[in-house]
């Protein structure tokens, strides 16, 4: 507490959630309303929804402020390569990924719009697959939204700044 005692005293197991061990997503109540019971239990805990956790701000209030994005990586891989302009072309013309990282999934979500239009056009489309291709490897214009990351409401968290 403020004052240096002690709040709760439990023992917690890192198998419980894996993403949580180590560098990334903290390890959260499910549940803040239910505590202090059942705290020595793994299934009353889940993983941040963003990198080091929402301390002190509910998770909720956390996602609605969005996650940290690297516009135009499609796969999530906090990385902008060839891997996110091939992912882009197989989502349009094979619907394979099905659906996209962010809110609906759909390239109508306004989340997946802000992600994956790297050319401004106001769409997700050939273009800016063909955009991002030409930035790579021909030297063309870099991504509209920038090579930072961003905060995008409806998107989770896979880019540390």
């Amino acid at each position: 507490d403020a004052v240096g005692g002690e709040v709760a005293s439990f023992a917690y197991s890192d198998s419980w959630h894996p993403t949580t061990d180590g560098a990334g997503n903290s390890l959260e109540l499910t549940d803040p309303d239910a505590w202090p019971a059942g705290l020595e239990d793994g299934a009353a805990w889940s993983s941040s929804p963003g990198i080091d956790g929402t301390p002190g701000v509910a998770a909720i209030a956390a996602v609605a402020l969005g996650g940290l994005q690297l516009p135009g990586d499609l796969n999530q891989d906090s990385n902008v390569d060839i891997s996110d302009a091939i992912s882009l072309l197989g989502h349009l013309f094979v619907g394979n990924p099905a659906a996209l990282p962010c809110g609906d999934g759909t390239t109508s979500d306004p989340a997946n719009l802000e992600l994956l239009d790297v050319n401004g056009d106001n769409g997700v489309n050939l273009t800016d697959a063909i955009g991002l291709l030409t930035w790579l490897f021909r030297g063309g214009a870099e991504p509209v939204p920038g090579r930072e990351c961003i905060r995008i409401p409806g998107c989770s968290e896979t880019c540390t700044p």
